[in-house]
């Protein structure tokens, strides 16, 4: 966050937004990516949806914490303790997701397509970034 403030020095009070704009690119890259292997091992490789979602899910986190520690939070510290922290937040995440994606599919019988793309909206705002900013890559976890 303290090179953020200092390449928007003139302006501070935007680091937050333009923060959150990165981390929103980020979780976008590995959510499309997500997204799309979970379809391949869903649709043509016929794995279980919920062993689908952790599969992709990986892979997706894995771009996702690479994009936010060089580009969104410019991190010089240490890899593996905020990867450490990284993998304990996204074993929680797979785990809403998947949970909710199956009860939600199951229960209001919807095309798992469409229940996917509201709950990784509801996890990402809601649980992803929060951990992902605050204790992820905070310069106090350091």
């Amino acid at each position: 966050m303290k090179k953020l403030s200092r390449i928007y020095k003139y302006r501070p009070e935007k680091a937050g937004i333009i923060l959150f704009l990165k981390a929103q690119v980020a979780a976008l890259a590995g959510g499309l990516s997500d997204y799309a292997i979970m379809i391949l091992l869903v649709d043509y490789a016929r794995i279980h949806l919920s062993l689908a979602i952790f599969l992709s899910g990986t892979v997706g986190a894995l771009i996702n914490f690479y994009i936010n520690r060089r580009w969104v939070f410019l991190s010089a510290n240490a890899a593996a303790p905020q990867l450490t922290r990284f993998i304990a937040m996204i074993l929680g995440s797979i785990t809403l997701k998947a949970s909710a994606t199956w009860l939600l599919t199951n229960f209001l019988k919807v095309d798992y397509k469409f229940i996917r793309i509201g709950v990784d909206l509801l996890v990402s705002y809601s649980f992803n970034y929060p951990l992902i900013r605050f204790w992820v890559f905070s310069a106090k976890s350091a």
